[in-house]
């Protein structure tokens, strides 16, 4: 074999060294992917049944309120109009009364209501619920706004 012969034969080995190296790193970058790929996989699905459980507790914590809200406010303006029929032959303070429960009410379904949430402007939203909790004497909380609303 001559030195053409061997040269030949160094550049194929060098050619599939080469290849082999190429092949490796290739497998090499393809399990590493598949795990990046896997783990974001795995990151996302956690991530999705966290957003289900945030979902679950607000939604649960919404249907505490409107209990403690229809027990606590409109059942108690109920029983007042109940106890003002027994006892009192005035009408109109039964009236007042029976008014008041059915504008809570009201005030109720609205702000449970999605399609009626999504027309109401953001300082609506906000002044209604002050106005709620400040009936329920939950807190005492007053709303200042400055500038001009922006669409």
């Amino acid at each position: 074999m001559g030195r053409e012969g061997q040269t030949i034969l160094v550049a194929v080995f060098t050619l599939v060294f080469l290849c082999l190296i190429s092949v490796v790193l290739f497998v090499i970058f393809q399990k590493r992917k598949n795990m990046l790929l896997l783990k974001n996989k795995e990151i996302k699905k956690h991530f999705e049944q966290e957003i289900a459980k945030m979902q679950i507790e607000i939604r649960e914590e919404t249907f505490r309120n409107i209990s403690w809200e229809l027990h606590d406010n409109i059942g108690q303006l109920l029983t007042l109009a109940k106890i003002q029929l027994q006892t009192s032959s005035n009408i109109e303070e039964v009236k007042v009364t029976l008014n008041k429960g059915l504008r809570e009410l009201r005030s109720l379904s609205r702000l449970i209501n999605p399609e009626a949430l999504k027309k109401m402007r953001f300082t609506e939203a906000v002044t209604q619920e002050i106005e709620r909790f400040n009936r329920l004497n939950f807190i005492n909380a007053s709303i200042r706004i400055e500038g001009e609303e922006k669409n």
